[in-house]
Order: C-alpha cells, then sequence, then structure tokens
C-alpha cells in the first residue's frame, strides 16, 4: 500500500482510502486486514483508525471475528441476486415510460453523446472508474427523461454502492466484457431510435441479466470471494 511521507491521514482520509482499496478488489473479498498494519502504514494511532473500522463495520464492508480478527466482508450472492431482480424490474417499468414519450431527442442526444464517450474504453480489459460513471450515467439517462430522478438512490445504482460496485469490478474483469456492454448499450440507443418499445425493452434485459447469466462462471472461479446465505 503507498502513502504519501508527510500527509497526515485524518480518519475520514483512511476511511475512504481503505472503502476504495476494498472496491477495486486490491483488498480481497475475505482476506484479513489489520488495525496495527493500517496504523502503521498511515502513520497514525490506532484510535484513528479505529474509528474508520467502525464505519466500515456498519456498511458491511468488514467483519470482526473474536479472537480471530477482521476480515474483509465477502460478497453476498443472495443481495448481488436481489440487487439485479430489482434493477431489472424498475428499469423494464422505466424504460416503457420512455417509450410513451413522443419526442425522445433530448434523450437520444444525451445518449448519443455517453456513447461517444464509451468507445473510449471499447477495449480495456480493466473496468475504469470513469467507464463505470458513463456506464451508470447511461441508464440514469432514463430515469432523468421521465424525472424520475430519485429511483437511483432508491434501487442503490449511485455511486456509493460499493457492495454492487466490486461485484461488477470483479464481473467485468473476469469475463472481458467491456466491448459487449458497450455493444448492448448502443443496441438500447438504436431501439429507443426507432421507437421498438419491445425491441428497446428486450435488449435492455439482455443487457441487464449479462451479470446472472455469467454469475456462475466468476463464482466457480472465485469461490471464497462468494458467500451464499440470505
Amino acid at each position: 500500500m503507498n502513502t504519501n511521507k508527510g500527509t497526515i491521514y485524518t480518519s475520514e482520509d483512511i476511511l475512504k482510502n481503505i472503502a476504495r482499496k476494498i472496491e477495486t478488489l486490491e483488498f480481497k473479498p475475505g482476506s484479513k486486514i489489520s488495525e496495527n498494519e493500517i496504523a502503521q502504514t498511515y502513520q497514525v494511532s490506532r484510535t484513528v483508525v479505529r474509528s474508520a473500522f467502525a464505519i466500515l463495520r456498519e456498511w458491511g464492508l468488514i467483519e470482526v471475528y473474536p479472537q480471530r480478527g477482521t476480515y474483509i466482508t465477502k460478497i453476498n450472492v443472495a443481495y448481488i441476486r436481489d440487487m439485479q431482480f430489482v434493477r431489472n424490474a424498475v428499469e423494464t417499468a422505466v424504460m416503457k415510460e420512455v417509450m410513451k414519450k413522443k419526442d425522445k431527442s433530448q434523450l437520444l442526444t444525451v445518449l448519443q453523446k455517453n456513447l461517444k464517450e464509451q468507445e473510449k474504453f471499447k477495449h480495456l480489459k480493466k473496468y475504469e472508474d470513469e467507464f463505470f460513471r458513463l456506464d451508470e450515467s447511461f441508464h440514469r439517462a432514463f430515469m432523468d427523461f421521465i424525472h424520475r430522478e430519485n429511483i437511483p438512490e432508491i434501487i442503490n445504482l449511485n455511486i456509493q454502492n460499493i457492495q454492487f460496485r466490486r461485484w461488477r469490478y470483479l464481473e467485468v474483469e473476469t469475463l472481458v466484457l467491456m466491448e459487449k456492454i458497450i455493444e448492448q448499450h448502443t443496441c438500447i440507443y438504436e431501439a429507443v431510435k426507432k421507437g421498438n418499445e419491445r425491441q428497446a425493452v428486450e435488449v435492455l434485459q439482455e443487457h441487464l441479466l449479462t451479470a446472472s447469466q455469467t454469475s456462475f462462471n466468476i463464482w466457480e472461479k472465485y469461490p471464497d470471494f462468494f458467500v451464499h446465505t440470505a
């Protein structure tokens, strides 16, 4: 872990840094994390680290086992499945509302600009932060268009959702789906542009179900990263 010498770290700094490392899988699910090691790395007291750890526990990112230590929480399969189910239901309903609008020119302009930016990441194998923002912005655009701006927060589609984001990092980096994601986004755009509601819903659902269809491969490759309890 690299830190800048001479920098004075606060509990909030450490919280953000550790959360980020958990999110991007630098700190692997199920791996051990030590208060002492973190304190030494950032040159702070254990009290400062303990404050950060308390919030990480509240967020469900670490677990403390008496006599054993503190560990990075594994990815909950039931949570991911439920999240996928909710997103599918909500975004399908949103798409149907979008397709009822006669003038979708404003939405199409936003989507076209977004897709143009996505193309820059087409051949990358790493799930870059900027691409994640573009990915989520693409989906958010439909909700904004029908004035349902609060939906992302309600279904935890926002950037704060570390649990789901680390699944996304693992999914894309494991299966190299970047190009496929962009291709599916483009198909959604084209269906909306043509005004074909049935096709728009079908390609959207195919896109959202990609993770579900490939989940088994990920669980099989990284069994120690997951917990299969409800």
